[in-house]
């Protein structure tokens, strides 16, 4: 896990080389003078770091996965901004299925 070649420091790595490849793109959109398109992976880059850590760790196998609700869906019953903090209501992903979507399979 540890040490020159373990997973941890893979993930690190990549996770590293991915926020600069964001940046680099931001830059030449913006060089380039496309300002929206620069905005946008602004956003995309904004939302990449902001991403929970223990989710991180789980997803690249550092943590282990069943300890963790990772693959959950959320059902949005409001499209008010002010509301939506109000009600979460998260599901495992296979229970929404059957649950919303009876006889669905995955």
């Amino acid at each position: 896990m540890v040490g020159e070649n373990g997973l941890l420091r893979n993930t690190v790595h990549e996770y590293e080389q991915d926020v600069e490849q964001l940046e680099n793109l931001i830059n030449e959109y913006a060089e380039k003078g496309d300002y929206k398109a620069a905005g946008k992976k602004q956003d995309l880059l904004k939302k990449y770091k902001a991403k929970k850590m223990i989710d991180f760790l789980v997803r690249n196998n550092i943590l282990p996965k069943y300890g963790f609700p990772i693959d959950t869906v959320e059902l949005e019953v409001s499209t008010d901004e002010s509301q939506k903090h109000e009600l979460q209501l998260s599901r495992d992903l296979k229970m929404a299925i059957s649950e919303y979507a009876p006889g669905e399979k995955i």
